[in-house]
């Protein structure tokens, strides 16, 4: 059995992003506390280094993403995984015989690589589904390149994904969202502000802070404030438009959860399907009020701690009631009490140990 990981992921992962980030932050943390010394592989682009990951991580390597728009041209290779193609990166994961994670299909490039035989033990995390995503990406988009560009990605994670489930050197999963109840101090006064907050350079995450701006704040004059990392130029723009509107670009975790803790109402509306599991377990747990739409909490039983608002008026009049209702402390005991019988933690019976033929001490 192995006590060392090498674990490959398509971004920095750090704990304000509060996403599929966070998750992939979430796992580092059970692995280090199994006893598995990790081999960190990340890309980057813009975020940096993270010193908060060397406490968990015996090794670091960081690479830079690539402009893959020539390479795309002629091939059929997502440009996820293309963009993340890197011979260094290979080299490195090929240097001895712990075994690999990769998280999401974009991070996969090793695997196609003509030397990656079947003697290192591989394992393909999904962290989502990247055909359904780009497709309901598409769905956000005017008509025009953009969304030809996301139906093309879309069609080509389908397709690369079935060549990748006959390649016999990987073994591929979706384990579910790590969830934990966090540090959740709470006062009982009343919040001060309506908060969004998420992964801003993520196309969805910006559709979902522009479509509150457009929709609900553009005539509730209730203070509102966006939080997340790498906003666009055009964002910014947007939420200093109003007096009563605000960006807060890259917090760190502790100046978000801060925000979190002082907001009366926390809006997580999603438009692709695809349910912010972190997201919803952070705000419940160290927040008041949370409105979403149906598509934020799918099928998760999150849902039943949330008010679920089906259209822009019913956020609105969600938001203007909730507002200047108070939120008790009890209230918000026994939900953490609920949420705390929820929790998902790596254990040492995890499926993910088994795969990896990892040690457990």
């Amino acid at each position: 059995m192995h006590s060392n990981l090498h674990i490959v992921t398509p971004d920095v992962p750090t704990p304000a992003d509060a996403d599929i980030l966070q998750d992939i932050y979430l796992k580092i943390k059970a692995f280090h506390k199994a006893g598995i010394k990790i081999h960190l592989h990340s890309f980057e682009f813009g975020k940096g280094t993270s010193s908060i990951l060397e406490q968990y991580c015996h090794r670091i390597k960081y690479y830079r993403r690539n402009n893959a728009s020539e390479l795309l041209s002629s091939s059929n290779t997502p440009y996820s995984v293309a963009s993340r193609s890197n011979r260094e990166l290979v080299k490195n994961l090929f240097a001895d015989d712990f075994p690999i994670l990769y998280e999401g299909i974009s991070t996969t490039f090793p695997v196609l690589w003509p030397h990656s035989g079947n003697h290192k033990l591989q394992h393909l995390n999904l962290s989502r589904d990247d055909e359904k995503y780009y497709k309901n990406l598409a769905s956000l988009m005017p008509w025009g390149l953009n969304k030809l560009t996301y139906l093309y990605e879309s069609l080509k994670c389908k397709s690369y994904l079935k060549k990748l489930r006959l390649n016999k050197n990987i073994t591929i999963s979706s384990s579910p969202a790590i969830t934990g109840i966090q540090d959740f101090s709470f006062s009982d006064r009343q919040g001060s502000f309506c908060l969004y907050f998420g992964k801003l350079s993520d196309k969805e995450n910006e559709y979902a802070a522009l479509w509150l701006l457009e929709n609900i704040f553009n005539e509730v004059e209730i203070p509102f404030v966006i939080a997340g990392s790498n906003p666009s130029p055009q964002l910014e723009q947007a939420a200093h438009l109003r007096h009563h509107t605000c960006l807060v670009g890259d917090p760190t975790e502790r100046e978000l959860d801060e925000l979190i803790k002082k907001a009366q109402i926390i809006l997580l509306p999603s438009f692709i399907d695809a349910s912010p599991v972190n997201r919803l377990s952070k705000s419940l747990s160290l927040g008041r009020y949370v409105i979403v739409n149906q598509k934020a909490v799918g099928t998760s039983t999150l849902g039943n701690y949330c008010n679920v608002a089906g259209t822009p008026d019913v956020f609105k009049e969600n938001a203007v009631r909730l507002f200047n209702e108070p939120f008790s402390i009890d209230t918000h005991n026994a939900r953490i009490k609920v949420l705390a019988e929820g929790q998902n933690y790596l254990g040492d019976n995890s499926e993910l140990f088994r795969k990896l033929n990892l040690h457990y001490q």
